[in-house]
């Protein structure tokens, strides 16, 4: 019995069909389309079942609330990692930052993308912070053309206290390190910074705080450098310098 193998010579009749495969292929990879599936994942996500899109292009805008120190932060981080510029004319900007959501969940947002353009509310500026986050993250991976469909995305953290620590004591990590853990920090929805600084050996714990756990036990330092001080309040996260160890031993109960 004889069994012939295919090779490349029955195709070369067909030109045009593999011309047409590799266009489509180069198609494929020049376009993105995201589908908001981020780590939290937000509570909705509303795709419009029309199919259409926008796409995000470096000529758009980010408009903010005048008058509003935070909200202008707001804009200036979400033109940085979006790759967009900042403008002052709210009203013909192509992504909208807005507060006004009503929600009891101070950091909730929702996140609106239609043919007016892209529009991300928030219950507080917080709020409208971690809805820019959920949109970073949808685009983080994607090159060359990225396409938003039309949808309706919102959420809210379920817990008010998110923390992290990090133990700068006894393995010390330069300002610059600490900012991109910080940065790290906040895209991910954590909203409390634990930085430990230096540790005492001996620092027993006050009789009045060996039965709490409460994180404002935590003792503030005077040692923070100035350079990292207020990066946190730009993240919408507070910092909480620490620097006992008897502090840390309640935290963990």
């Amino acid at each position: 019995m004889k069994i012939e193998v295919p090779s490349a010579f029955h195709f070369r009749g067909n030109k045009s069909f593999l011309l047409f495969l590799f266009s489509a292929a180069i198609c494929l990879c020049a376009c993105a389309e995201v589908n908001y599936q981020v780590v939290p994942l937000p509570q909705q996500i509303s795709i419009d079942k029309s199919g259409k899109y926008m796409l995000l292009t470096k000529e758009m805008t980010v408009g903010y609330p005048a008058n509003n120190a935070q909200m202008k932060r707001n804009a200036e981080f979400a033109a940085e990692y979006l790759g967009l510029s900042v403008t002052s004319d709210k009203k013909n900007a192509d992504v909208n930052l807005m507060l006004g959501l009503k929600s009891m969940n101070p950091d909730a947002y929702a996140i609106s993308v239609n043919k007016k353009g892209i529009t991300i509310q928030g219950a507080s500026e917080s709020g409208v912070f971690y809805g820019i986050q959920t949109l970073r993250k949808s685009i983080m991976n994607e090159t060359g053309e990225i396409r938003l469909p039309y949808a309706w995305v919102c959420g809210s953290p379920r817990f008010s206290y998110r923390g992290t620590e990090l133990d700068c004591a006894r393995h010390f990590f330069p300002v610059t390190f600490i900012k991109k853990f910080i940065d790290i920090l906040a895209l991910h929805g954590i909203n409390r910074f634990h930085y430990w600084q230096r540790r005492q050996a001996s620092a027993p714990a006050p009789s009045s705080a060996r039965t709490s756990a409460s994180p404002t036990l935590t003792m503030p330092s005077t040692t923070t450098p100035p350079r990292l001080a207020t990066t946190p309040r730009k993240r919408c996260a507070r910092l909480l310098p620490t620097q006992q160890s008897a502090t840390l031993r309640l935290s963990r109960k």
